[in-house]
């Protein structure tokens, strides 16, 4: 068994693996509006459209702290699950711990890698490598068939003569997850040709791409119906034992939250072990 780092949230619950994520101190506060700034700032920008650095200035951070030093591990193969009331700060946290956004202060570490620390370039490298995302509202491009849309993580990833020298593999590996999740007839149906289900089952196969280690999905099952909600449900946990991912979820869903392996609550910006209060924070994940 391993043993939780001291002073990590959800101690009392046995997880699965070593710590890949290690979140410490995070805070998040967002700036208020820009009419906030002094007026030469302002006059700045409507004459020459600058803005300089105003989202980091002090002064107009007071009054929306979002986060308020979040400390959290994150196992190695365990589904954890992020739940408590709208506007806890559950999807910030989620952004931050994938670099999609920077934290006010804190870190977060990703084995022995200060994921906060680097540069936007390497951040960006980094969250193609090792990070899958599944979001609420699917994220498609529009004007890409299903196919195109599961393969866009590579051809971010790669140069265009490496990504051709990859191609067959690629395809391959794009095809296989789209028959994975039930799409291997709809491969060259574009979003506006698929339901909501089938869009978010082609959102699932481009995050698993590129083998990421992390998946990170906020609210994978929160604009589906019920029926076609507990299908998502059934094909990540089937996903997860056949890839091995490490999985991080935001949900309002209670049947999500009961197969978690291990809940975190979420009230005012902060991680508490207590699950109580209503629908799903009084779940408990399996064997606690």
């Amino acid at each position: 068994m391993t043993e939780p780092a001291e002073g990590a949230v959800g101690a009392g619950v046995a997880a699965p693996g070593r710590v890949l994520v290690r979140v410490r101190g995070l805070v998040k506060n967002y700036p208020r509006q820009r009419a906030d700034a002094p007026f030469w700032a302002r006059w700045l920008g409507r004459v020459w459209g600058w803005t300089g650095a105003l989202d980091e200035w002090p002064v107009l951070h007071d009054g929306l702290p979002i986060l308020k030093g979040v400390d959290l591990d994150v196992h190695e193969g365990e589904v954890l699950g992020v739940v408590g009331p709208s506007g806890a700060g559950k999807s910030t946290l989620l952004h931050l711990m994938g670099a999609l956004d920077p934290p006010t202060s804190g870190t977060v570490l990703y084995g022995d890698q200060d994921v906060t620390g680097m540069s936007q370039a390497r951040q960006a490298r980094w969250r193609n490598e090792h990070v899958g995302y599944v979001f609420q509202f699917y994220h498609l491009f529009p004007d890409l068939d299903a196919l195109e849309n599961v393969l866009l993580p590579a051809m971010v990833a790669y140069s265009v003569p490496a990504y051709l020298g990859r191609r067959r593999d690629l395809h391959a590996r794009a095809r296989a997850l789209l028959d994975e999740v039930g799409l291997g007839d709809r491969m060259h149906h574009r979003p506006s040709q698929l339901s909501g289900g089938e869009q978010q089952r082609v959102a699932i196969a481009r995050a698993l791409l590129q083998r990421p280690r992390l998946l990170l999905c906020d609210e994978p099952t929160g604009n589906l119906d019920r029926r076609t909600g507990e299908q998502i449900l059934d094909l990540l946990l089937r996903l997860k034992a056949a890839e091995g991912q490490t999985y991080v979820v935001v949900t309002h869903d209670e049947r999500l939250a009961k197969r978690c392996d291990r809940l975190v609550h979420m009230t005012d910006g902060r991680l508490t072990d207590r699950l109580d209060g209503g629908d799903p924070e009084s779940y408990q994940p399996p064997g606690a």
